[in-house]
């Protein structure tokens, strides 16, 4: 919904996530803090697909950590 409602978010989502592979360090931490169903996570895991990473998403409705963890099992 919100790709349809916001004006060049999911661009804004790829430049974050592009950005953050650029600054990347190995054996640091990337915290997604209201990660929702997890956009941003998603896109990370395509822009740093060679890279290991940690990764700390955070929401405050399980359903959407849940929506979240489905989608990363899949992407698995």
């Amino acid at each position: 919904m919100l790709g349809r409602s916001v004006p060049l978010y999911r661009e804004g989502v790829c430049r974050q996530a592009q950005l953050a592979a650029r600054s990347y360090q190995s054996g640091t931490r990337i915290y997604d803090l209201d990660c929702s169903n997890g956009n941003l996570p998603m896109a990370l895991c395509a822009e740093m697909d060679d890279q290991d990473f940690e990764l700390i998403a955070v929401d405050s409705s399980a359903p959407m950590l849940e929506t979240f963890a489905q989608r990363l099992a899949s992407h698995m």
